[in-house]
């Protein structure tokens, strides 16, 4: 399996060194276990409008979501 690895902040902020240790301590794992593991950085992250659209899509299949637990509510 190939694994992109992101090391730092997505847009830029700060990481706790914890979450950066264990993030390589994963990769270094999944890569004794025979896995092809580098460092990426998704392309789409780069577009300013990604935030608002992800958050777009979040909000409706949650939306899709928590309608489906009310449908199933009412028919007990």
């Amino acid at each position: 399996m190939r694994i992109g690895l992101l090391d730092r902040h997505p847009i830029g902020g700060d990481l706790h060194p914890d979450c950066v240790t264990a993030v390589r301590s994963a990769a270094t794992l999944l890569e004794g276990l025979g896995h092809d593991v580098s460092l990426g950085h998704p392309p789409i992250l780069e577009d300013a409008e990604f935030p608002r659209r992800f958050a777009a899509m979040w909000a409706a299949l949650m939306a899709v979501g928590i309608d489906s637990l009310g449908r199933r509510s009412a028919d007990r």
